[in-house]
Order: C-alpha cells, then sequence, then structure tokens
C-alpha cells in the first residue's frame, strides 16, 4: 500500500479496502456453500461411486467376470445340447472353441473391453 497524505487518498483507500472485503467475504461465503453441498451424505455416496467406476482396475475385474460368466453359459448350453444331427454337434464344438479362445486372446479381448468400457461408462455421463 502507498503513503496517504491527504483526506481524498484516505477515503479512496478505506473504499478499495471495502470493496476487497466485501469480494473476499463473497468468496468465502460461496466456499462455504460449496463446503456444505460436499459434505452431505448423499454427495458423499455419489461422489464415492463415481470414483469406484472410474477405477480401471474395477472396470477391468468387471470386465473379466462377466467374460468368464459368457464363457460358462456358453459351455453348459453347447454341451447340454448333444443332438443326433452332427451338424449341430459340429456348430456347437465350434462355438465352445471360438468362444474358448477369443476369451484366451489378450488382442481381441482387450479391443473389445475399450469398446465396451467407453461405450458404458461415457454413456452415463
Amino acid at each position: 500500500m502507498q503513503n496517504i497524505n491527504s483526506a481524498a487518498d484516505l477515503k479512496k483507500a478505506i473504499i478499495q479496502l471495502e470493496l476487497d472485503r466485501t469480494v473476499q467475504w463473497e468468496f468465502l461465503q460461496e466456499q462455504v456453500c460449496n463446503t456444505y453441498e460436499s459434505m452431505k451424505p448423499i454427495n458423499l455416496i455419489k461422489n464415492s461411486l463415481i470414483d469406484m467406476a472410474s477405477s480401471p482396475y474395477l472396470k477391468n475385474k468387471v470386465f473379466a467376470l462377466i467374460l468368464n460368466s459368457l464363457n460358462k453359459f456358453v459351455s453348459k448350453h453347447t454341451s447340454k445340447e448333444k443332438s443326433d444331427n452332427p451338424f449341430k454337434n459340429f456348430i456347437n464344438n465350434l462355438l465352445q472353441v471360438g468362444v474358448s479362445n477369443f476369451i484366451v486372446n489378450p488382442i481381441a479381448l482387450n479391443l473389445i473391453k475399450g469398446f465396451l468400457v467407453q461405450y458404458l461408462f461415457n454413456k452415463a455421463k
């Protein structure tokens, strides 16, 4: 701050300090409101769920669980449906081998996983 030599300079300095105080007070009130909103239980739960959903580790685990369940489902249904028709048996065996190879292949799996994760989690936003 500069030296004040006259009454007019003093009034200007007082007005400037009052304006600064008003701006700081409004900023403080806004910060208090934001803090109050963020500390509400529903917002704490919502933010925790958003953080969990954005975790790449959790996305990978959920995706692996879905693929394993899909493999088990296809395996069970293809093994149950043994038919007298040799073409149908061949298709069932081919489908089972195809799904198993798809799940084992990391390149195709990562490609599909990337598309699904982008589609599912970006659509939610």
